[in-house]
Protein backbone atom coordinates (compact mmCIF):
# COMPACT_ATOMS: atom_id res chain seq x y z
CA UNK A 1 0.00 0.00 0.00
CA UNK A 2 1.15 3.31 -0.77
CA UNK A 3 1.10 5.87 1.35
CA UNK A 4 -0.21 9.48 -0.02
CA UNK A 5 2.51 12.71 1.33
CA UNK A 6 0.94 15.71 2.32
CA UNK A 7 2.38 19.39 0.75
CA UNK A 8 3.37 20.38 4.29
CA UNK A 9 5.13 16.76 5.04
CA UNK A 10 7.07 16.87 1.36
CA UNK A 11 8.04 20.63 1.61
CA UNK A 12 9.69 19.68 5.23
CA UNK A 13 11.72 16.59 3.23
CA UNK A 14 12.75 18.54 0.23
CA UNK A 15 13.86 21.27 2.89
CA UNK A 16 15.65 18.57 4.94
CA UNK A 17 17.28 17.30 1.43
CA UNK A 18 18.02 20.61 0.33
CA UNK A 19 20.08 21.34 3.81
CA UNK A 20 21.91 18.17 3.69
CA UNK A 21 23.25 18.84 0.33
CA UNK A 22 24.38 22.55 1.21
CA UNK A 23 25.79 21.45 4.69
CA UNK A 24 27.78 18.36 3.08
CA UNK A 25 29.00 20.99 0.46
CA UNK A 26 30.87 23.01 3.45
CA UNK A 27 34.47 23.51 2.82
CA UNK A 28 37.47 24.73 4.20
CA UNK A 29 40.61 25.22 1.61
CA UNK A 30 43.52 27.21 0.99
CA UNK A 31 44.98 26.71 4.51
CA UNK A 32 48.10 28.29 5.21
CA UNK A 33 50.28 29.54 8.09
CA UNK A 34 52.57 32.18 8.01
CA UNK A 35 55.42 31.80 9.29
CA UNK A 36 55.52 28.35 10.15
CA UNK A 37 58.18 28.31 12.45
CA UNK A 38 57.85 30.23 15.94
CA UNK A 39 61.67 30.49 16.91
CA UNK A 40 61.47 33.89 19.27
CA UNK A 41 60.83 34.61 22.99
CA UNK A 42 61.51 38.40 23.54
CA UNK A 43 57.88 39.95 23.63
CA UNK A 44 55.69 37.03 22.62
CA UNK A 45 54.98 39.19 19.43
CA UNK A 46 56.21 35.93 17.05
CA UNK A 47 53.08 33.59 16.65
CA UNK A 48 51.25 31.86 13.39
CA UNK A 49 48.74 33.02 11.11
CA UNK A 50 46.51 30.51 10.22
CA UNK A 51 44.89 31.46 6.58
CA UNK A 52 41.57 29.64 5.30
CA UNK A 53 39.07 30.03 2.68
CA UNK A 54 35.25 29.20 3.66
CA UNK A 55 31.92 28.70 1.42
CA UNK A 56 29.65 29.56 3.45
CA UNK A 57 28.65 31.61 7.07
CA UNK A 58 29.65 29.56 10.37
CA UNK A 59 31.94 29.06 13.34
CA UNK A 60 35.78 27.96 12.63
CA UNK A 61 37.37 26.42 15.38
CA UNK A 62 41.36 25.41 14.72
CA UNK A 63 42.66 22.58 17.09
CA UNK A 64 46.18 22.93 17.79
CA UNK A 65 47.45 19.08 18.93
CA UNK A 66 51.32 18.12 19.31
CA UNK A 67 53.14 14.85 21.46
CA UNK A 68 56.53 16.41 21.82
CA UNK A 69 59.64 16.29 24.59
CA UNK A 70 57.66 14.34 27.76
CA UNK A 71 54.29 16.11 26.74
CA UNK A 72 52.02 13.98 25.57
CA UNK A 73 51.08 11.13 23.32
CA UNK A 74 51.05 12.31 19.57
CA UNK A 75 47.65 14.22 19.04
CA UNK A 76 47.28 16.10 22.36
CA UNK A 77 45.50 19.41 22.24
CA UNK A 78 47.12 22.05 23.63
CA UNK A 79 44.98 24.81 22.64
CA UNK A 80 41.88 25.29 21.04
CA UNK A 81 40.97 28.71 18.78
CA UNK A 82 37.07 30.08 17.57
CA UNK A 83 35.75 32.50 15.62
CA UNK A 84 32.29 33.03 13.81
CA UNK A 85 31.90 34.82 10.12
CA UNK A 86 28.62 35.77 9.52
CA UNK A 87 28.77 38.42 7.18
CA UNK A 88 29.91 39.54 3.49
CA UNK A 89 30.25 37.87 0.56
CA UNK A 90 31.01 34.08 0.53
CA UNK A 91 33.21 32.02 -0.08
CA UNK A 92 35.56 34.11 1.36
CA UNK A 93 39.36 34.19 2.41
CA UNK A 94 40.16 34.80 6.84
CA UNK A 95 42.68 34.10 9.25
CA UNK A 96 42.85 33.57 12.91
CA UNK A 97 45.87 34.41 14.76
CA UNK A 98 47.89 31.84 16.99
CA UNK A 99 50.58 33.35 19.83
CA UNK A 100 51.90 29.85 20.05
CA UNK A 101 50.98 29.38 23.84
CA UNK A 102 49.18 27.53 25.73
CA UNK A 103 48.62 27.06 29.91
CA UNK A 104 51.70 24.72 31.23
CA UNK A 105 52.07 24.55 35.13
CA UNK A 106 50.20 27.77 35.72
CA UNK A 107 51.94 29.95 33.16
CA UNK A 108 51.17 30.66 29.58
CA UNK A 109 54.38 28.72 27.84
CA UNK A 110 55.64 26.92 25.06
CA UNK A 111 57.46 23.50 23.95
CA UNK A 112 59.60 22.94 21.59
CA UNK A 113 58.19 20.47 18.68
CA UNK A 114 55.78 19.83 15.66
CA UNK A 115 52.42 20.51 15.66
CA UNK A 116 49.31 19.77 13.49
CA UNK A 117 46.53 21.64 12.86
CA UNK A 118 43.12 20.54 12.32
CA UNK A 119 39.91 23.07 11.20
CA UNK A 120 36.17 22.64 11.98
CA UNK A 121 33.70 24.66 9.63
CA UNK A 122 29.84 24.29 11.78
CA UNK A 123 26.97 26.06 9.83
CA UNK A 124 25.00 28.49 12.38
CA UNK A 125 22.72 25.72 13.56
CA UNK A 126 25.60 23.26 14.54
CA UNK A 127 23.92 20.53 11.99
CA UNK A 128 27.11 19.40 10.14
CA UNK A 129 30.53 20.13 10.58
CA UNK A 130 33.70 19.26 7.80
CA UNK A 131 37.26 18.62 10.27
CA UNK A 132 39.78 19.43 7.82
CA UNK A 133 43.12 18.31 9.19
CA UNK A 134 45.85 20.50 7.53
CA UNK A 135 49.08 18.97 5.80
CA UNK A 136 51.78 21.51 7.07
CA UNK A 137 53.51 20.85 10.99
CA UNK A 138 53.75 24.34 12.59
CA UNK A 139 57.54 23.91 14.51
CA UNK A 140 57.81 25.58 17.98
CA UNK A 141 62.32 26.59 18.44
CA UNK A 142 62.19 29.07 21.44
CA UNK A 143 63.68 29.39 24.61
CA UNK A 144 60.60 29.62 27.27
CA UNK A 145 60.22 28.06 31.19
CA UNK A 146 57.15 26.72 32.26
CA UNK A 147 55.34 24.20 34.78
CA UNK A 148 57.45 26.41 37.74
CA UNK A 149 57.18 25.50 41.60
CA UNK A 150 58.64 26.64 44.63
CA UNK A 151 57.99 24.38 47.84
CA UNK A 152 59.86 24.49 51.34
CA UNK A 153 61.20 21.82 53.27
CA UNK A 154 59.79 20.57 56.08
CA UNK A 155 61.29 19.99 59.99
CA UNK A 156 60.86 17.45 62.55
CA UNK A 157 57.54 18.82 63.51
CA UNK A 158 55.81 19.22 59.50
CA UNK A 159 56.75 23.32 59.83
CA UNK A 160 58.29 24.49 56.83
CA UNK A 161 61.57 25.12 56.71
CA UNK A 162 64.60 26.23 54.36
CA UNK A 163 66.43 24.81 51.85
CA UNK A 164 63.29 25.72 49.53
CA UNK A 165 63.11 23.70 46.67
CA UNK A 166 62.80 25.46 42.54
CA UNK A 167 61.49 23.34 39.82
CA UNK A 168 60.98 24.56 36.52
CA UNK A 169 61.33 23.12 32.90
CA UNK A 170 62.86 24.36 29.84
CA UNK A 171 61.35 24.14 26.37
CA UNK A 172 65.34 24.23 25.25
CA UNK A 173 68.60 24.33 26.64
CA UNK A 174 69.46 27.94 28.07
CA UNK A 175 71.54 29.95 30.05
CA UNK A 176 69.98 30.18 33.24
CA UNK A 177 69.73 32.85 36.41
CA UNK A 178 67.48 32.13 39.51
CA UNK A 179 67.37 34.95 42.35
CA UNK A 180 65.66 36.20 45.25
CA UNK A 181 63.93 39.38 45.79
CA UNK A 182 61.99 40.78 48.92
CA UNK A 183 58.17 42.12 48.94
CA UNK A 184 60.14 45.65 48.81
CA UNK A 185 61.69 43.92 45.53
CA UNK A 186 65.18 44.35 46.53
CA UNK A 187 68.05 41.67 45.83
CA UNK A 188 68.48 38.98 48.54
CA UNK A 189 70.25 36.08 47.04
CA UNK A 190 71.29 34.80 43.51
CA UNK A 191 70.87 31.23 43.47
CA UNK A 192 72.41 30.70 39.94
CA UNK A 193 73.36 33.15 37.35
CA UNK A 194 73.45 32.04 33.95
CA UNK A 195 74.60 28.81 34.22
CA UNK A 196 73.68 26.43 31.36
CA UNK A 197 70.90 23.65 32.11
CA UNK A 198 69.56 21.00 30.00
CA UNK A 199 65.97 21.09 28.19
CA UNK A 200 63.05 18.95 29.47
CA UNK A 201 63.93 16.14 26.94
CA UNK A 202 66.76 15.28 29.57
CA UNK A 203 64.95 16.04 32.65
CA UNK A 204 63.05 18.77 34.90
CA UNK A 205 65.75 21.44 36.94
CA UNK A 206 65.62 21.88 40.78
CA UNK A 207 67.68 24.37 42.19
CA UNK A 208 67.83 24.87 46.48
CA UNK A 209 67.45 27.81 48.08
CA UNK A 210 68.79 27.88 51.62
CA UNK A 211 67.01 30.83 53.19
CA UNK A 212 70.18 32.95 53.15
CA UNK A 213 70.78 35.97 51.56
CA UNK A 214 73.76 37.13 49.88
CA UNK A 215 76.02 37.52 52.64
CA UNK A 216 75.28 34.71 54.12
CA UNK A 217 72.45 35.70 56.92
CA UNK A 218 69.27 34.03 57.16
CA UNK A 219 66.70 36.34 55.80
CA UNK A 220 64.15 37.74 57.77
CA UNK A 221 60.73 36.10 57.89
CA UNK A 222 58.38 37.58 54.89
CA UNK A 223 57.16 36.98 51.70
CA UNK A 224 59.72 36.44 49.17
CA UNK A 225 59.59 36.62 45.19
CA UNK A 226 61.49 33.94 43.00
CA UNK A 227 62.58 34.81 39.74
CA UNK A 228 63.78 32.74 36.88
CA UNK A 229 65.00 34.18 33.83
CA UNK A 230 66.56 32.06 30.70
CA UNK A 231 68.89 32.97 27.83
CA UNK A 232 69.24 31.14 24.49
CA UNK A 233 73.22 30.87 24.06
CA UNK A 234 73.03 30.59 20.53
CA UNK A 235 70.86 33.95 19.50
CA UNK A 236 70.69 35.73 22.90
CA UNK A 237 66.48 35.15 22.60
CA UNK A 238 65.64 36.01 26.67
CA UNK A 239 62.43 34.27 27.70
CA UNK A 240 59.76 35.40 29.88
CA UNK A 241 60.44 35.62 33.05
CA UNK A 242 58.69 33.23 35.69
CA UNK A 243 58.58 34.32 39.57
CA UNK A 244 56.84 32.22 41.97
CA UNK A 245 56.01 33.87 45.80
CA UNK A 246 57.08 32.19 48.94
CA UNK A 247 56.65 32.88 52.56
CA UNK A 248 59.79 32.38 54.96
CA UNK A 249 58.20 31.77 58.07
CA UNK A 250 60.96 30.27 60.06
CA UNK A 251 64.84 30.67 60.22
CA UNK A 252 65.76 27.46 61.03
CA UNK A 253 66.92 24.98 57.92
CA UNK A 254 65.56 21.45 57.84
CA UNK A 255 69.28 20.56 58.78
CA UNK A 256 69.34 23.19 62.11
CA UNK A 257 67.57 22.85 65.61
CA UNK A 258 65.54 25.74 66.19
CA UNK A 259 66.05 25.16 69.80
CA UNK A 260 69.70 25.48 69.34
CA UNK A 261 69.71 28.31 66.78
CA UNK A 262 66.86 30.28 69.31
CA UNK A 263 70.01 30.22 72.17
CA UNK A 264 72.47 31.24 69.85
CA UNK A 265 70.51 34.62 69.42
CA UNK A 266 69.38 35.31 72.92
CA UNK A 267 72.04 37.45 74.91
CA UNK A 268 72.54 40.32 77.25
CA UNK A 269 75.37 42.74 76.82
CA UNK A 270 77.36 43.80 78.80
CA UNK A 271 77.85 40.73 80.97
CA UNK A 272 78.02 41.35 83.88
CA UNK A 273 75.89 44.77 83.46
CA UNK A 274 77.23 47.88 84.78
CA UNK A 275 76.09 51.59 85.87
CA UNK A 276 72.55 50.42 85.65
CA UNK A 277 72.37 49.35 81.91
CA UNK A 278 71.90 46.38 79.90
CA UNK A 279 70.19 45.39 76.78
CA UNK A 280 68.67 42.10 76.06
CA UNK A 281 68.66 40.61 72.59
CA UNK A 282 66.29 38.29 70.86
CA UNK A 283 66.07 36.96 67.44
CA UNK A 284 62.55 35.20 66.67
CA UNK A 285 62.90 32.21 64.66
CA UNK A 286 59.54 31.44 63.62
CA UNK A 287 56.20 33.12 62.41
CA UNK A 288 54.17 34.39 64.25
CA UNK A 289 56.18 34.33 67.56
CA UNK A 290 55.42 35.77 71.02
CA UNK A 291 58.82 37.14 73.35
CA UNK A 292 58.98 36.26 76.78
CA UNK A 293 61.52 37.26 79.13
CA UNK A 294 61.59 36.68 83.19
CA UNK A 295 64.04 37.65 84.99
CA UNK A 296 64.88 35.50 88.69
CA UNK A 297 67.16 35.84 91.63
CA UNK A 298 69.11 32.28 91.98
CA UNK A 299 66.52 31.24 94.67
CA UNK A 300 63.64 31.45 92.54
CA UNK A 301 62.46 34.51 92.97
CA UNK A 302 61.04 37.10 89.76
CA UNK A 303 62.18 40.60 89.75
CA UNK A 304 61.19 41.32 86.47
CA UNK A 305 59.05 39.68 83.27
CA UNK A 306 58.35 41.71 79.85
CA UNK A 307 56.61 40.38 76.76
CA UNK A 308 57.09 41.37 73.23
CA UNK A 309 54.01 40.74 70.94
CA UNK A 310 53.26 42.39 67.39
CA UNK A 311 57.00 42.55 67.18
CA UNK A 312 58.51 42.07 63.07
CA UNK A 313 59.31 38.08 63.48
CA UNK A 314 62.60 37.41 61.92
CA UNK A 315 63.97 40.56 62.77
CA UNK A 316 66.56 41.23 65.79
CA UNK A 317 64.24 43.04 69.39
CA UNK A 318 66.85 45.01 71.13
CA UNK A 319 65.52 45.76 74.69
CA UNK A 320 67.25 48.17 76.98
CA UNK A 321 67.11 47.28 80.63
CA UNK A 322 67.36 49.90 83.39
CA UNK A 323 68.73 47.58 85.82
CA UNK A 324 64.95 47.85 87.79
CA UNK A 325 62.48 45.13 89.39
CA UNK A 326 58.89 45.01 88.28
CA UNK A 327 57.71 47.54 90.63
CA UNK A 328 60.78 50.50 89.01
CA UNK A 329 63.29 49.65 91.79
CA UNK A 330 66.88 49.14 91.07
CA UNK A 331 68.68 45.56 91.64
CA UNK A 332 71.47 44.83 93.85
CA UNK A 333 74.66 43.62 93.23
CA UNK A 334 74.46 39.91 92.50
CA UNK A 335 73.82 36.41 89.62
CA UNK A 336 70.61 36.61 88.21
CA UNK A 337 69.40 34.09 85.35
CA UNK A 338 66.76 35.18 82.66
CA UNK A 339 64.55 32.86 81.12
CA UNK A 340 63.65 33.45 77.19
CA UNK A 341 61.03 32.14 75.47
CA UNK A 342 59.56 32.09 72.10
CA UNK A 343 55.82 30.84 71.57
CA UNK A 344 54.40 30.09 68.52
CA UNK A 345 51.96 28.49 66.09
CA UNK A 346 54.48 25.31 66.01
CA UNK A 347 55.68 24.94 69.95
CA UNK A 348 57.85 26.70 72.56
CA UNK A 349 61.29 27.32 72.76
CA UNK A 350 63.37 28.26 75.64
CA UNK A 351 66.27 29.10 77.04
CA UNK A 352 67.57 29.70 80.44
CA UNK A 353 70.73 31.87 81.11
CA UNK A 354 72.80 33.41 83.75
CA UNK A 355 73.88 37.46 84.16
CA UNK A 356 76.02 39.16 86.51
CA UNK A 357 74.99 43.05 87.99
CA UNK A 358 77.63 45.50 88.94
CA UNK A 359 77.41 48.91 90.32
Amino acid sequence: MIKKIGLTSLFAVLTWVNALSRAQALTISNVSFTPSTLSTESGLVNGTSIGFTIDTPGEVQVNIAGGVQNFGDPGTTVATLTQFYSSGVFPQTESIFWNGLWLIGGDLGRIDGNYQFTLTLSTTGGSFTTPVPASPQVTINSVDIHSVSVAPSLDANGSPVAPYRIQYNLAKQAAVSVSVVNSSNTLVRTVISNKVQFAESISSVTVNWDGLDNSGNPVPIGIYTVQINATDPNNNDHATMRSRQIGVTSLAGAASNPQQLFEQNVFVYPNPVRNGQGTFQFLTIRDGATIFLKIYTLSGTLVFEKEFDNVATGNVISFPWNVTNQAGNKLGRGLYYYVAREQDPAGTLQTIKKMAVLP
